[in-house]
């Protein structure tokens, strides 16, 4: 009889292991299926997608959460370089950043434009050699002009493009900043709630009360 009952005990914990690791198999399954959807979610755009993010990743551990971070987060290493060279924004584009692509883009063409302007669109040297008789037309003071005139639109221009590179080096950071605060938002990694219930005795007209507290910590 002892024999017959430790075989039943060791049939049920056999099927009791059994029903908790398919268990445990579903889930990792579901999981792996809402890292699968929060992944393709974030490459489609994280922005748009965030509460539909925020959703998915409600079933996942800590852990899971962390790793899809981590996979995800944005670096700046590169952007701020091809923000330098060749400028026009490239490096925020390939980043993400339309808005910051648009600025550097209209600021390094301003900057070119007033370069080139100078250059060839004013007047220039006013001696000429596809006009012979430009000499006898040039004084002194018209000389003067031409080469102030493309002095100016030179620094100008080399002042506007300095400007844009220095900004191409910023945008991306401030970029990265925001982008990493959204995903971190979005997997509700920031999530740090607990709550906590205690009893609680207060003496109450001579007698003790007895009662609960909740506290609640995020």
């Amino acid at each position: 009889m002892k024999n017959k009952l430790s075989l039943i005990l060791l049939l049920l914990a056999i099927t009791a292991y059994g029903q908790q690791g398919t268990g445990l198999k579903s889930q990792l399954d579901a999981n792996l299926d809402s890292r699968e959807k929060i992944q393709a979610l974030i490459d489609k755009g994280l922005i748009e997608n965030k509460e539909e993010i925020q959703k998915e990743a409600s079933s996942l551990s800590d852990v899971e959460k962390m790793t899809l971070y981590d996979e995800n987060k944005m670096n700046v290493l590169g952007w701020a370089a091809l923000n330098i060279f060749p400028g026009f924004g490239l490096g925020s584009y390939v980043q993400g950043d339309k808005s910051s692509w648009i600025k550097l883009s209209i600021a390094d063409g301003v900057g070119w434009a007033i370069i080139i302007y100078g250059r060839i669109i004013s007047p220039g040297d006013c001696i000429s050699s596809l006009d012979p008789d430009s000499k006898k037309n040039c004084d002194s003071k018209k000389w003067k002009d031409a080469n102030n005139m493309e002095s100016y639109s030179y620094i100008a221009g080399v002042v506007v493009l300095a400007a844009s590179r220095v900004m191409g080096c910023i945008f991306p950071f401030g970029y990265q900043k925001e982008y990493n605060k959204t995903l971190n938002e979005a997997l509700n990694s920031n999530t740090n709630v607990s709550y906590s219930i205690d009893p609680l005795i207060i003496p109450r007209d001579g007698a003790p009360a007895v009662g609960l507290t909740f506290s609640l910590k995020y």
